[in-house]
């Protein structure tokens, strides 16, 4: 619970001018997805919830060409916004 009124603090601080010269009206945040990670549709859903636009990014790395697509992909994203969230990763052991 803590988390989600962080992340809506954080919001209204970025639509306030207090991070940015202008006022933004839609807080967009970039979720790069790796293989192996997880928590990215909570953090989506939390992202919403306080009142941001998250764009998700699959990094993929199956085929040749995946990784520099997914390079350009993730570098337009990070244009178009305000926050990177990176997602965390849990290793199970055993």
């Amino acid at each position: 619970m803590k988390i989600k009124v962080m992340l809506k603090i954080f919001i209204q601080n970025i639509k306030r001018k207090k991070y940015y010269p202008e006022y933004v009206e839609d807080v967009k945040v970039v979720i790069p997805v790796f293989p192996g990670t997880n928590c990215e549709y909570d953090s989506e859903k939390a992202f919403l919830e306080a009142g941001a636009t998250p764009i998700t990014v699959v990094i993929r790395n199956t085929r040749e060409n995946d990784i520099e697509q997914s390079i350009e992909e993730f570098t337009k994203a990070i244009e178009q916004s305000h926050i990177i969230m990176f997602p965390r990763r849990i290793l199970k052991w055993g």
